[in-house]
């Protein structure tokens, strides 16, 4: 828009007000100093005025005074031609008290002679956009304040999980030397001097030993699931013959199941022949799962290891451990593979159980890009299946 317009101002404010007569944006004519010369209705809507009541009045008198400075100083410069037109967006202060957001286009009409005569003003409401332009502003500052609280706690989380991680370490070493000791001497007792022992010394002997390696596996596990939180868990994955690896496994396994009279099978499917894993994890996601199903089976019952291998995009070797049992309510799955969940603490207690092993075989399983899943029904038993890509994949790092 310019800002002289030097051919008939009169008729030309004329023409402006015709049109803008039952126009949807506030039209005005205002003098040098200000007083409102000429409103059309819809200014009249937007203030709350009548129109003999602005036009006895000045723009400065319902400006709010936050913003009247920069009115007062674009007009001034236009005025001086330093500005074209006077493009601000501004306040009223509406006849009810009421505050109105308003963008003022005001363009200076002048005579033949460049004598400024009076402003010719356009101003529309954008109320609505500045109260959706200031909603979010305030969604963008709690956003903000929001992401630097978490990140304050992600931090104070980070150095606490450091410090948890630094004592788990100190502490491994403190217990195991001692722990390993204990184990040593009472496997010594066992081996040497059984005869010279009594039978209730022996039984003794025995308690100390099976205690001691109870210890040691619940702090290696403790220690196993720290890491894997830090992502400091290395894992060494290598081709593993799953024959000869589960006939090491198997008479340890059966012999645990021998105590309760449990009937322990293994079927290893024709073509589940091979697997790259890390060896060390791989004993233990299998032998958590299955002495699992032994502790909690019944008197006499049953587990059924299956072994098989399903091709496809990706060749997976999948484990399936079935039992007889006890069972799990359905709405314990969900908490199953939490650290130090149990589904019954009496029964866990009993079992000799911390809540751990699920956990880090979940985790364990996954690092090898697997995955692990339960299906169960009180009192009829569970079935444990964990799935593992046939090569590696992933990352050969720590993790």
């Amino acid at each position: 828009m310019e800002a002289d317009i030097w051919k008939s101002p009169i008729d030309l404010e004329n023409r402006f007000f015709a049109a803008f007569r039952s126009a949807d944006v506030g039209f005005t004519k205002v003098g040098l100093n200000g007083e409102w010369l000429r409103v059309n209705p819809k200014l009249c809507e937007l203030t709350g005025y009548t129109q003999e009541e602005l036009l006895s009045m000045t723009f400065q008198e319902i400006t709010h005074p936050d913003d009247l400075e920069a009115d007062l100083i674009n007009m001034k410069d236009v005025l001086e031609k330093k500005l074209a037109i006077n493009l601000l967006d501004k306040r009223y202060i509406c006849k009810d008290g009421s505050i109105v957001w308003v963008h003022l286009t005001a363009t200076l009409i002048r005579d033949e002679m460049d004598n400024p005569l009076y402003f010719i003003g356009l101003i529309e409401d954008i109320t609505e956009r500045k109260q959706a332009d200031e909603a979010l502003k305030k969604s963008f500052k709690e956003i903000t304040e929001i992401k630097t609280q978490l990140e304050q706690a992600k931090e104070i989380a980070e150095n606490a999980n450091a410090k948890k991680s630094q004592f788990l370490a100190n502490m491994s070493h403190e217990l195991r030397t001692p722990l390993n000791a204990i184990i040593g001497c009472s496997e010594m007792l066992q081996k040497i001097f059984s005869d010279s022992l009594t039978e209730k010394q022996r039984n003794y002997v025995h308690y100390i030993a099976t205690s001691g390696h109870h210890l040691l596996n619940l702090i290696n596990e403790i220690l196993d699931l720290s890491k894997i939180e830090t992502g400091k868990l290395t894992v060494f994955p290598e081709w593993i013959e799953l024959e000869p690896f589960l006939a090491n496994l198997m008479p340890i396994l059966m012999e645990s199941a021998s105590k309760k009279n449990i009937h322990l099978n293994l079927v290893l499917q024709k073509g589940a022949d091979r697997l790259e894993a890390d060896p060390v994890r791989l004993r233990q996601i299998f032998f958590n799962l299955v002495s699992n199903a032994i502790k909690f089976n019944r008197e006499a019952g049953e587990v059924n290891v299956q072994i098989f291998k399903i091709n496809g995009d990706e060749a997976c070797i999948v484990c399936r451990i079935q039992d007889t049992g006890i069972g799990i309510p359905q709405d314990k799955i969900p908490e199953l593979f939490s650290e130090f969940y149990q589904v019954d603490a009496s029964y866990a207690r009993e079992a000799e159980g911390a809540g751990l092993g699920l956990a880090l075989t979940k985790h364990l399983v996954k690092l090898h890009g697997g995955d692990i899943s339960v299906e169960s029904e009180e009192g009829v038993g569970s079935t444990f299946t964990f799935k593992m890509p046939v090569q590696f994949t992933s990352p050969k790092m720590d993790i």
